[in-house]
């Protein structure tokens, strides 16, 4: 969600966070209510092939461009390349988030 709230935002500049993401969710509930839990699995899972196949050619294209990952992550910030970076409330809160949607998605689906 936090993805979709700062695409939002770039759009957007104005909103803040917490209404960015209200924005998005709103954007999510009625796309998926327009074509169905059917319809918005098959978009996803059309999303999910198309992002692994774009991160495929992103590492064998543009990545040789920055000298390879060692390089690129030698140029960034040294927080960017450590694996605790981010809090663990923050990992559980989000975990928790996509089980939730997960079991919501499944009774909604099984309704249907």
């Amino acid at each position: 969600m936090k993805t979709v709230a700062s695409i939002i935002q770039i759009a957007l500049p104005e909103l803040g966070v917490n209404l960015a993401m209200f924005v998005g969710l709103t954007l999510a509930v009625i796309y998926t209510s327009f074509s169905g839990m059917k319809g918005a699995s098959a978009v996803g899972r059309v999303v999910c092939i198309g992002m692994y196949a774009l991160m495929v050619v992103f590492v064998f294209t543009t990545l040789p461009k920055f000298g390879g990952f060692s390089t690129m992550l030698s140029k960034l910030p040294p927080q960017y390349s450590s694996m605790t970076n981010m809090p663990i409330q923050e990992l559980l809160l989000g975990l928790l988030a996509d089980v939730f949607l997960l079991l919501l998605c499944n009774l909604y689906y099984n309704l249907c």
